[in-house]
């Protein structure tokens, strides 16, 4: 019998309600120790991650990940497909990859990668990642990966794409390395299911937005090989106005209202 996700992730996962609404819904707010000590680490380095706990994916089980600043993780080994990925490296990387947001990244210029290990789970939290090309740009993105198989992306609101934002093409996705898959939307094509553990959305280097923003996207194994796959998103932030931000100061006259306009007359 399958397991409810919400009864399978129950306990072990932080659910963001009463934080920034940047977030998405599930997310750990324990980040663990960091991974990387030196700040020039580049796409391509990676460090090994033992799990207390065997990690169940597509028939086997590993007790060992490699974390990369690239926005991956491979299990069991690691491999030199870091920078760059394209759909086909999918099948081309020799151990299975999970690919949270699999691009060209770096903590040269900021940012830091953290794990959190668990006995029934591991979650791994890029935070404040850069690319290549705009070194101003934070990304913030998390994996967490339980040992029963189910795996969960949570994507920070602000990852944008375009306007030299990424160099390189971005996949998000989970593969077996070996199992031809589909490409599907997250955002739009959500519930589905699969046969295949090959699943995944890759975006070109100069697409415009990116549509996963405070999004969790969940594979729960299906017991025929493949995901059943759903995203949800945290509630918009509720919109306001300057007079709901003058309200708490009681009444204004009209020089302090001039004065309170143009520094918030665009709202929240």
């Amino acid at each position: 019998m399958k397991t409810p996700i919400a009864t399978s992730i129950s306990a072990a996962l932080i659910v963001a309600a009463g934080q920034a609404d940047a977030l998405p819904p599930i997310w750990e707010s324990d980040l663990g120790s960091q991974l990387f000590e030196l700040q020039d680490s580049s796409e391509s380095e990676r460090v090994a991650v033992k799990l207390p706990t065997p990690f169940a994916f597509a028939g086997e089980t590993y007790d060992r990940v490699f974390v990369y600043v690239g926005g991956k993780v491979t299990l069991g080994s690691d491999d030199e497909l870091a920078c760059c990925p394209e759909p086909s490296d999918l099948l081309d990387a020799e151990p299975p990859v999970i690919g949270p947001f699999w691009t060209d990244l770096s903590t040269e210029d900021g940012g830091a990668i953290f794990a959190l290990v668990e006995n029934d789970r591991l979650v791994v939290t890029w935070s404040d990642v850069r690319s290549d090309s705009n070194e101003d740009q934070g990304y913030a993105f998390q994996a967490q990966l339980l040992s029963d198989g189910t795996i969960v992306f949570g994507f920070d609101r602000s990852l944008p794409l375009g306007d030299d934002a990424l160099n390189a093409e971005l996949v998000v996705g989970v593969t077996d390395a070996e199992t031809p898959g589909s490409e599907w939307s997250f955002s739009t094509q959500t519930p589905f299911s699969t046969s295949s553990p090959t699943v995944f959305q890759s975006f070109e280097e100069n697409e415009t937005g990116f549509p996963l923003g405070d999004r969790n996207v969940v594979f729960t194994p299906n017991g025929s090989g493949g995901f059943d796959v759903t995203a949800e998103r945290s509630a918009p932030p509720e919109p306001c106005s300057p007079a709901d931000l003058a309200e708490p100061f009681g009444e204004l006259d009209i020089a302090d209202v001039t004065a309170f306009l143009e520094i918030f007359g665009e709202g929240c």
